[in-house]
């Protein structure tokens, strides 16, 4: 028995079974895609809610065990350098030096830490903006 096609039927089988191959490699490549961005929601939000303060941030830079002590002889040290400070880029918990001048002149690039004193005033002003 011999089997004849007719060359269309084949073109549109062939045709519609890639069309399906590559719908559902878009599906999967828009979901993975959106998953990606989720992810970078994610990881955007969490770092935003990490606070660290310039003392903790002295010890990480030095790569030290945050104390009290520690804080304040790498704190000093830190302060003892002129015309530069430190700061971070998007995540606080990978902090640089860098030039004032630089950090002042591009804030929307580099931020700075807040000391322990600055973050409770901050906290005491939001409290009484707030009536509490």
């Amino acid at each position: 028995m011999r089997f004849e096609y007719d060359k269309f039927s084949v073109i549109t089988e062939s045709i519609s079974v890639n069309t399906s191959f590559l719908l559902e490699n878009i599906c999967v490549s828009k979901i993975r895609e959106i998953d990606r961005s989720k992810k970078r929601e994610t990881l955007s939000l969490s770092l935003k809610m990490i606070t660290i303060s310039k003392e903790e941030d002295a010890c990480i830079f030095y790569c030290q065990e945050y104390t009290k002590v520690n804080a304040e002889k790498y704190l000093k040290r830190l302060e003892e350098m002129e015309e530069v400070d430190i700061c971070y880029m998007t995540n606080p918990r990978h902090p640089i030096l860098q030039c004032t001048n630089r950090i002042h002149g591009t804030l929307d690039e580099y931020r700075l830490y807040l000391s322990n004193n600055e973050e409770e005033e901050m906290e005491a002003s939001k409290n009484t903006a707030f009536g509490d």
